[in-house]
């Protein structure tokens, strides 16, 4: 993927997660997502709909991540769920940053 594209996708993501934290998906517009990303407006729709497109599409990445990582390391318990769970987030997370 270019890495203008990643860059850009990466901003969109971060910023949406940071006004999610404080607020309902259906408060967030993307005016003011646009403005904590630092991007414009054309910018945004040339990779989402809306942002219950991101929501959605954001959700769908983290289902994948989560069966993947299940596929590639089997669990035995609930225990071991939290723990893989937590740890997958935290990657993300840290290849976002």
């Amino acid at each position: 993927m270019d890495l203008r594209v990643e860059k850009t996708r990466r901003s969109i993501i971060n910023g949406f997660l940071e006004l999610r934290a404080r607020k309902p998906l259906e408060k967030i517009r993307v005016r003011e997502l646009c403005e904590k990303a630092q991007i414009n407006k054309s910018t945004f729709y040339d990779h989402y709909r809306d942002v219950y497109d991101l929501a959605e599409q954001l959700e769908d990445e983290a289902i994948r991540r989560l069966k993947q990582e299940q596929e590639e390391n089997p669990l035995t318990g609930l225990e071991e769920l939290r723990e893989t769970v937590a740890k997958s987030w935290v990657r993300s997370r840290l290849k976002k940053v």
